[in-house]
């Protein structure tokens, strides 16, 4: 693994990890994301050739599909112990305490998202203590992150991981007395300008306080269930978002056009 210089202009805490995963773990890896795209094709969103239908076509009944993922809880992380202590103790929200526990539950997600798909300026949801990122694949749309008034990209690259631990959130998931354009809070996105499947695996640690109301979630509890079996075609599943929006849902894209309003 190498260590590559944190992206200029970005003051809040982030790693960025060359050579991520192992040869045995990349060819495992592999095994799921060949199930995803079987699946996908299955669903009617890839054909034979493998060509890939823009994400304004990828609809179950009155949802947009913005994706597939499977769920792996209980990952192993010590191979990378050292970059999650680190990016822990170097990030603005957390503390010593943070650092020395060791009971955080670790779960990865492998993601498959369509062409000409936007995930507009968030902060990641508050059980997500750390999260790491890794791409797959040669062509692809790396994130961008936002401090301040300053946005940098991360270069896309085969097996490159970004490593942070997001600003802690209120419970309307608003930054904790923080002003939108303070530097330290964690705003990113990601899009998939390209022809075809945007590829990744996320790692994340989160506190065993938030796990409980995490799958109480149907569609989590789904997941755990379908990751028992082992690799099937339940493995993963479609990530929807209703087309008529929530007041929630509204709140969600108000704030990302403040966020993307600052550098106007």
């Amino acid at each position: 693994m190498k260590i590559l210089k944190p992206l200029e202009g970005i003051k809040w805490t982030h790693r960025i990890i060359d050579d991520f995963f192992d040869h045995q773990q990349m060819y495992r890896l592999d095994d799921y994301f060949q199930a995803g795209y079987k699946i996908i094709s299955e669903y009617g969103f890839m054909d034979n050739e493998g060509n890939v239908k823009d994400a304004s076509e990828w609809r179950l009944k009155d949802n947009k599909v913005v994706g597939f993922t499977c769920h792996i809880p209980f990952t192993p992380t010590r191979k990378w112990s050292e970059h999650f202590r680190w990016t822990i103790a170097n990030s603005d929200d957390r503390a010593l305490k943070d650092l020395e526990r060791q009971d955080y539950f670790s779960y990865m997600e492998i993601n498959m998202i369509p062409p000409s798909y936007t995930y507009m300026w968030h902060i990641d949801a508050e059980h997500k203590f750390l999260s790491a990122t890794v791409y797959i694949g040669n062509d692809g749309n790396g994130t961008t992150l936002r401090s301040g008034e300053n946005v940098n990209q991360v270069e896309w690259k085969h097996n490159r991981a970004l490593m942070f631990c997001s600003s802690s959130m209120d419970k309307d998931g608003n930054p904790m007395t923080r002003e939108w354009n303070d530097e330290l809070v964690t705003w990113h996105k990601y899009d998939n300008l390209t022809k075809g499947i945007r590829t990744t695996v996320n790692i994340n640690f989160m506190k065993p306080e938030f796990a409980f109301q995490y799958y109480k979630n149907p569609g989590r509890l789904d997941n755990f269930q379908n990751w028992a079996k082992g690799l099937n075609r339940e493995s993963f599943v479609p990530m929807l978002l209703p087309v008529t929006k929530t007041d929630a849902d509204r709140e969600y894209i108000r704030q990302s056009k403040m966020v993307e309003s600052l550098s106007s």
